[in-house]
């Protein structure tokens, strides 16, 4: 079964109690975005000791939330998510309740606002015109008998439906920046963007957010990530479910339960970013052992911290411009490597 991030452990008691009461036996409880991408096709996974970062965007109907995950040798470590109950599908929904809903009150005069049963059934159809504007460039919405035995009949463009979003869009895209930045990484570190949940069916919500993650003409290494949008954006949790409850069947629940039983697997992850010259080098939830590099261009001394704890202060000398590498175990040791000019220092802080 698949929860959220937020479930706390008493909701997750309380869930594994209601299924245990429906005779349902849970193998493993797995976070929404986890399920996901075990649905999805991702072209790393497979590429031993390659660490994959991928932004998972879930628009529901009822709030959305963008996950970052990290992907080393088939292990999924979570870095950070963000949750925003203020955008959502119903929101991208309710353009269309307030677009057809205005032009039925201009040509019903008596009829000054929208409440009520006839509401619930614009909000029905419009729920079909969405789903059909994410196929064709126009659909039609009908309403029979909406108010005193007077029909709705409309039709709307996907350009005008495009133009009535344009600032939900552009939140959409703020909420997928803002969880990235937040968390000291670049859009163009993300490998991979997978969309899941039914507000992606809308093809400009996904065109927005992709350009969060358009190339940097300056860097010519720069590379967009691998764009992945299921056919069923909305059941491809309850497929990644599927996925993995196939995994204990296949190999024998009894064998293979106890060590998995409601938790993911984990590995060693660093708990605190690492920042050098206050630019974050390695960020909080990185695998270990991690490795991260920096180019400092002067010649001043430069501050080792983990977050806000200084771990120690380098002089750099005369030079202008060094590079400086920085390398955590698995036991958590940290060395760094400082390259200036030919002159190369080794340094092991603890």
């Amino acid at each position: 079964m698949s929860i959220p991030y937020t479930f706390s452990v008493e909701a997750r008691e309380l869930l594994l109690k209601a299924a245990d009461e429906a005779k349902l036996h849970v193998y493993q409880l797995v976070h929404e975005p986890i399920a996901a991408l075990a649905a999805s096709t991702l072209q790393y996974k497979a590429k031993e000791d390659f660490a994959t970062t991928v932004a998972v965007v879930d628009i529901g109907g009822s709030q959305s939330t963008v996950t970052l995950v990290r992907i080393t040798n088939g292990i999924y470590t979570h870095l950070a998510h963000k949750t925003s109950t203020d955008i959502h599908g119903d929101k991208i929904t309710q353009l269309l309740v307030d677009h057809f809903a205005s032009d039925f009150l201009k040509r019903n005069p008596g009829l000054e606002t929208m409440e009520g049963k006839p509401l619930r059934k614009l909000q029905d159809a419009c729920e079909g015109v969405k789903k059909a504007l994410s196929q064709t460039s126009t659909s039609t919405c009908y309403v029979e008998s909406l108010h005193e035995g007077v029909d709705l009949h409309g039709s709307i463009m996907r350009m005008k439906f495009d133009m009535l979003g344009r600032s939900l869009w552009q939140q959409f895209a703020k909420l997928v920046e803002t969880t990235i930045s937040e968390n000291g990484l670049k859009p163009q570190q993300i490998n991979e963007v997978v969309f899941i949940g039914g507000g992606v069916r809308s093809p400009k919500v996904v065109s927005v957010i992709k350009s969060v993650f358009a190339d940097d003409e300056d860097d010519e290494n720069t590379v967009r990530p691998i764009f992945t949008v299921p056919s069923e954006p909305d059941c491809v949790t309850a497929l990644g479910c599927g996925m993995q409850a196939a995994l204990f069947t296949e190999e024998g629940v009894d064998e293979i339960l106890e060590p998995y039983k409601y938790e993911s697997p984990t590995m060693p992850t660093l708990t605190k970013a690492i920042k050098i010259d206050g630019k974050v080098v390695l960020v909080a939830g990185s695998p270990l052992p991690a490795h991260g590099s920096v180019t400092v261009s002067h010649g001043d001394t430069v501050v080792i911290a983990e977050e806000d704890t200084k771990l120690a202060d380098l002089n750099l000398g005369s030079y202008k411009t060094s590079e400086i590498v920085i390398d955590v175990s698995t036991t958590g040791n940290v060395s760094l490597i400082i390259t200036s000019g030919k002159e190369v220092t080794e340094l092991k802080l603890f």
